[in-house]
């Protein structure tokens, strides 16, 4: 009796965390929290920061709520990153579904493709797409006109779709990389079941597959809403030149004013902290969702192989991936 009640004290572990790995994982939280207050101090002043014409007051927000332009550039925020989380996902997401979920030869040729897209930064993507559709000056566009007899261009990139269908092509390599580890840790139990009882291709992908990578897209998605709502490489690229304002333009355009005009801190400052309230609220919809993954729980053995498709573009026979001797 007395070795059973010793038993937690013999097997219990203790860890001792160093001060060094402590300091440098508060520290990101530290900066977080400094930047935000620092970000709310200054959405609170009015006139020049730091000068004695500083006033403390609610006008910068109440600036922001009532001036309608503030409402265009929200609503073009809104189709542009709508937009863009669209393409993306239509990009990648089925990428990374014949990826992982079926035997289609060459993918370590996709993922490298894939990868690569990465490496491209967005303002290359703008500028290359500016040459191609852009309205006035693009080589298609005009080569159209020529052609065709159109007075105006018929492609029109300069516009919260045409950059959101831009920013997406961006993104559609981080969503195939967010989204393919989903599909590759699925257990197939519950697809194999959808199929003994008869359930179709179509069927067993919507109310089976889809519902189950279900977290991992969410996730995917709430990190591309809020890329496109702080990015600023495209719409500063394709939009400033035809005036059109996303968020982060509007705030480029308040903090670096023309006519060297002061630059309006407060301003950006209660933006920055409205962006931040929508970040919160998307995160917060992403762990009510995570609080349902129990929905999706399978129980299973340790071991199990992954059910691909075979030839998928020949049938849709769900067989086992041969495994290396």
């Amino acid at each position: 009796m007395e070795s059973v009640l010793r038993l937690p004290r013999l097997i219990g572990v203790r860890f001792q965390t160093s001060p060094i790995m402590l300091s440098l994982a508060l520290a990101p939280m530290v900066l977080i929290v400094l930047f935000v207050a620092i970000l709310l101090w200054v959405s609170f002043q009015k006139g020049t920061i730091g000068t004695e014409d500083t006033v403390y007051t609610l006008a910068n927000y109440g600036e922001i709520l009532t001036d309608p332009f503030v409402y265009h550039v929200v609503w073009n925020t809104l189709v542009f990153t709508i937009a863009t989380t669209i393409v993306a996902l239509a990009i990648g997401l089925p990428i990374a579904w014949l990826t992982e979920r079926t035997t289609i030869p060459g993918k370590m040729f996709v993922y490298a493709i894939m990868t690569l897209g990465l490496l491209i930064p967005g303002i290359y993507t703008a500028m290359g797409w500016t040459l191609i559709a852009h309205p006035r000056i693009g080589f298609l566009n005009r080569w159209l006109m020529s052609s065709f007899g159109f007075e105006n261009g018929p492609i029109n990139i300069a516009t919260p779709i045409g950059m959101g269908f831009v920013q997406g092509l961006s993104l559609a390599a981080l969503a195939f990389i967010l989204t393919a580890q989903v599909f590759r840790a699925m257990n197939p139990s519950l697809e194999e079941a959808a199929k003994i009882h008869g359930m179709g291709f179509f069927g067993t992908l919507r109310h089976v597959t889809l519902p189950l990578a279900l977290p991992g897209i969410l996730a995917a998605v709430i990190y591309m809403l809020t890329i496109g709502i702080a990015t600023f490489d495209i719409p500063a690229i394709i939009g400033l030149g035809s005036r059109i304002y996303m968020l982060s333009t509007f705030v480029y355009l308040k903090a670096n004013p023309p006519n060297s005009a002061a630059p309006e801190h407060g301003i950006t400052a209660a933006m920055g902290t409205l962006m931040i309230v929508v970040a919160m609220l998307l995160t917060w919809w992403y762990s009510q969702v995570l609080r349902q993954g129990h929905r999706f729980e399978v129980i299973t053995g340790k071991g199990y192989r992954p059910a691909l498709i075979d030839g998928f573009l020949a049938q849709t026979r769900l067989t086992l991936e041969p495994q290396p001797p």
